[in-house]
């Protein structure tokens, strides 16, 4: 038996340890009690100093509760951004080694068609490379997510949103969650491993080591804006009216040519009416920049566009 004194009074207990990394672990319990008193554990590690897993102590308690203190307290979800995700889901499995072998990565995530603004759980196992039923400890570590590139640095670094320079898993283990930031369509996340290190000093950088995860987002994909392509014999028909080889007419078709193509789209009410073939000179000018180099395809696209819809050039 041992006497603890804690903010909730002195309590005659038993006390129950163990050793681990050099270090004993302590819990001090009561017979009857539906909680320990005081506690302070250290991870289990198989080498290097074992960093601390509980420490907590009883602060208060009371006997002969009649009225619930919870009474008022209202279930809590963090952030508007769960209404509506999915809740009761299955989780993918990823067990492979690391790009440069110096880890097996034993993953878990969930669900597996995150959706923007909800979230996805993760159940992190970092093991040994030589023994995949040990995990290492003291793992530092973060979440990113990067471009088809791999781009460094990442579009996100879930260390960094934290505030911090890495993540810190003690016992090789982690379970958390993430808010899905990313589109719709493939995104990569990458849980990058620093190395493993007691938490304020430096991981030795031959250790750093990474697995990339690709996972789908769903919901409704936005295509990806295209710049309007002009074919080169437009371009070079419009070289010849600008040097005056041919005439308005045959300007006229090309311009014609790529509103049947979809390349310049114009409004209903822009449509209709007679072609003019009367097009004024500084129109030639401007064309002359286009082939010549100095606008870009959508430049010149753009300006016809804008020409047409307030009828200084009509088509019909």
């Amino acid at each position: 038996m041992q006497t603890v004194t804690v903010p909730a009074g002195t309590f005659d207990t038993a006390l129950i340890s163990w050793r681990t990394g050099g270090q004993d672990s302590k819990v001090w319990v009561l017979d009857d009690f539906p909680f320990p008193i005081k506690a302070f554990t250290y991870v289990h590690v198989s080498s290097g100093i074992p960093p601390t897993e509980y420490e907590f102590e009883l602060l208060d308690y009371q006997e002969n509760v009649l009225v619930n203190p919870f009474a008022n307290v209202k279930p809590f979800l963090p952030g508007k951004s769960l209404e509506g995700c999915t809740q009761n889901y299955e989780l993918v499995d990823v067990k492979k080694a690391t790009a440069n072998f110096a880890y097996i990565m034993d993953v878990k995530y969930g669900p597996p068609n995150p959706e923007p603004g909800c979230e996805i759980e993760w159940f992190i196992g970092f093991k040994r490379n030589f023994a995949d039923v040990q995990f290492e400890d003291q793992v530092q570590y973060d979440i990113l997510v990067v471009d088809d590139d791999f781009t460094l640095p990442p579009i996100r670094s879930l260390a960094q949103e934290e505030g911090k320079q890495f993540l810190f898993a003690p016992a090789g283990f982690v379970h958390t969650n993430t808010i899905v930031k990313e589109n719709p369509g493939i995104a990569h996340y990458v849980i990058y491993i620093y190395g493993t290190s007691p938490q304020y000093i430096v991981a030795p950088p031959e250790e750093l080591d990474y697995l990339q995860i690709d996972i789908p987002i769903a919901g409704k994909q936005t295509p990806t804006p295209t710049s309007p392509k002009v074919p080169s014999w437009i371009k070079t028909t419009a070289g010849f009216w600008v040097d005056g080889f041919s005439s308005d007419n045959e300007f006229v078709n090309a311009i014609e040519f790529l509103i049947n193509e979809g390349v310049i789209v114009l409004p209903p009410t822009a449509s209709g009416g007679e072609t003019s073939a009367e097009i004024p000179s500084w129109i030639q000018t401007t064309t002359g920049f286009w082939v010549d180099g100095f606008t870009s395809d959508e430049e010149f696209v753009s300006a016809i566009q804008w020409l047409i819809e307030n009828g200084i050039m009509r088509i019909a």
